[in-house]
């Protein structure tokens, strides 16, 4: 743990004259300065050198006299010193921290078996950006040389945020977790008093930082495995993010950065729904099967209807209503849905539109404040139509459905002797397509006195039909001067006699 401003001293020895030295330093959340210098070793029959080196070391006051400056660096990143023929001696590492408290990650080592503790940068270190989307972002980089050169194991972690790219893994963690340095065990050091001293310091820093800790909820991290590409769900739309891209090395947990990128996500283009006017919007690929619209409400209302009907495609689709990003609506459609919002207070209203399955369809949409002006006719919830198959003889079947609420609605029975057009056919069409065989029996109004009505239920029997013959129905109702809707279809096989 550095302290702001406050110089730290930290000693390696090393024995091996003319051996491999290497040096890695890794700043978590500040811009650090740091030193590397060496004094080489006293010579052995020379008290006085011993004693000015031991008394040099002993001080927590000062730092000690070293001669020789091997490496120097300010900054955030991390840095390497390598030195493949060093010399003997006691190595010293001075720091201290720019801008506030951090941890800092310090590897050394002498041995050759340990050189590459890192993972390399390939010579491309950039991250690419592949696709983008409304919510998601696919990103690609390069495999590090680690496991062709070195044959080592090397694994990735990939994080994005909106506000910058991280130059350290050990960063990002600090971001996640707070920036809280490791507490160190009892029996660390050596029993110096300033030892003891800085323990006691460090464990009281330790506890402010725990209190004070501010941790980022915004970063999607996460290690990957050796894949060297990956999606990005779940993103914020019309939001620019930073990616970034960390090698690791699984039996130390070394890393390194790559250079990371940053792009925006898509904005859905978006239409405005006029108030009582049908409107068909269209999901596509390029749109990543979605549409958002908007609606303005100039005065408040008490209900405002939203009417929705997918057209083409099998599937529910996901209709959302917000307003200022707070969700008022969000429901999955199947077929046809008018939806309310009680007491609307005027403002924009965000109405987005997604399919559940990828492929191309087609949505109308209508939005209306106005009920006397809504051109539909309300259908109940249950829009089966049953077969009494108790009444159904040789040449006559009885359908039964249930009523709309508006008294003023027409409905008008079609049939069809192709039983292929059961299968389900989302279209927008106001009737059945007469080449396709369909032949209209009846339209009239069933009011509530009428004899085929019984709570709600209408009942009609519909004669003239042949023995042992399949038969397709389909009930339509259209609201008087406004548009038609459809009843589920059904089929049904008369008795031979």
């Amino acid at each position: 743990m550095l302290h702001t401003y406050v110089p730290t001293w930290i000693f390696f020895l090393v024995e091996q004259e003319h051996g491999p030295l290497s040096l890695t330093i890794t700043p978590c959340s500040a811009p650090v300065q740091w030193k590397l210098s060496l004094r080489h070793y006293p010579v052995a029959d020379n008290r006085q050198e011993q004693d000015t080196l031991q008394n040099d070391i002993g001080n927590g006051d000062v730092a000690p006299t070293f001669s020789v400056l091997q490496a120097t660096y300010f900054g955030q990143e991390q840095r390497t010193y390598t030195n493949l023929n060093s010399y003997a001696g006691l190595y010293m590492i001075e720091m201290d921290s720019h801008g506030n408290d951090t941890s800092v990650k310090i590897f050394f080592s002498s041995s050759s078996k340990d050189h590459f503790p890192h993972p390399l940068l390939p010579s491309n270190p950039r991250v690419g950006i592949l696709k983008v989307r409304r919510n998601r972002v696919l990103i690609t980089w390069m495999a590090s040389p680690t496991e062709s050169q070195h044959k080592q194991v090397v694994e990735y972690c990939v994080a994005a945020n909106p506000r910058k790219n991280y130059k350290t893994q050990c960063e990002v963690d600090s971001d996640i977790n707070g920036d809280i340095p490791p507490t160190p065990p009892p029996w660390a050091g050596f029993g110096f008093w300033w030892e003891k001293l800085a323990r006691k310091k460090l464990l009281m820093r330790v506890r402010e930082i725990q209190k004070s800790v501010v941790v980022q909820n915004d970063i999607t991290y996460e290690c990957i495995g050796r894949k060297t590409w990956h999606m990005f769900r779940g993103l914020r739309e019309g939001t620019t993010y930073y990616f970034d891209v960390f090698a690791v090395n699984p039996a130390n947990n070394a890393s390194i950065a790559y250079l990371g990128a940053r792009t925006a996500t898509k904005i859905p283009k978006s239409g405005r729904i006029r108030d009582h006017s049908l409107t068909t919007v269209k999901l596509e690929g390029s749109s990543d099967f979605s549409s958002v619209s908007t609606y303005i409400l100039r005065r408040s209302t008490s209900v405002l209807y939203f009417f929705i009907r997918p057209c083409t495609g099998p599937g529910p689709v996901k209709l959302k209503i917000s307003m200022n990003r707070n969700i008022l609506l969000n429901t999955r459609v199947m077929n046809i849905e008018t939806l309310t919002i009680r007491n609307a207070s005027s403002g924009t209203y965000m109405i987005t539109v997604s399919s559940l399955i990828h492929e191309i369809r087609a949505v109308q949409l209508l939005v209306s404040r106005r009920y006397w002006k809504f051109p539909f006719p309300d259908l109940p919830r249950d829009k089966r139509v049953k077969i009494f198959d108790t009444l159904t003889t040789h040449d006559s079947v009885t359908l039964a459905w249930r009523a709309s609420s508006d008294e003023k609605v027409r409905y008008c029975i079609y049939q069809s002797n192709d039983t292929s057009s059961l299968m389900p056919v989302f279209s927008c069409e106001p009737k059945p397509d007469r080449e396709q065989n369909h032949k209209e029996v009846m339209c009239r109004r069933y009011n509530r006195y009428s004899t085929n009505r019984f709570h709600g239920l209408i009942m009609q029997k519909v004669k003239g039909l042949e023995p042992g013959k399949s038969y397709v129905f389909k009930v339509f109702v259209t609201k008087a001067r406004g548009k038609t809707l459809p009843y589920e279809q059904v089929w049904v096989t008369t008795r031979k006699q």
